[in-house]
């Protein structure tokens, strides 16, 4: 498949579809193009491209990093929403360490346990995809 025809977003998935349509959107309000968003995130151009491509998604930091540039409120919730969703999901994983790993894996990333809990409770896991090691989801 052509460089040209992933970036159709008739071809995507729904899902990749809206991600492509947010991050178009929220590149132009900003005034930059994927190399500008990508140093914007801290991420790479690669990587920003692989999300426009529907190839990926953001992780919960990506995700969240997303949400703190986004000028639109609905794209800003959007956002937001699906960083929850990855922390949900790290929650649960957590949940599943003993006391001490908890422990240590929580000052170790600087993250509140209780805090993780209340958003477990709201939120789902991913729906597919698999970790990358940029910390983003993959297909299949």
């Amino acid at each position: 498949m052509s460089r040209g025809k992933l970036r159709n977003p008739e071809n995507f998935s729904p899902e990749g579809q809206q991600l492509f349509e947010r991050l178009v959107r929220l590149r132009k309000s900003r005034g930059v193009d994927q190399a500008g968003l990508a140093r914007a995130l801290g991420f790479s151009q690669a990587l920003v491209w692989k999300w426009e491509a529907d190839r990926g998604f953001p992780s919960g930091e990506g995700y969240a990093k997303l949400a703190q540039l986004a000028e639109d409120p609905d794209d800003r919730t959007y956002f937001m929403e699906r960083a929850l969703q990855e922390g949900a999901y790290l929650a649960r994983v957590v949940k599943m360490m003993d006391t001490e790993e908890q422990r240590q894996f929580c000052t170790l990333m600087g993250v509140n346990l209780a805090a993780m809990d209340e958003r477990s409770g709201r939120s789902q896991p991913p729906k597919s995809g698999k970790q990358t090691q940029s910390g983003g989801r993959r297909r299949g």
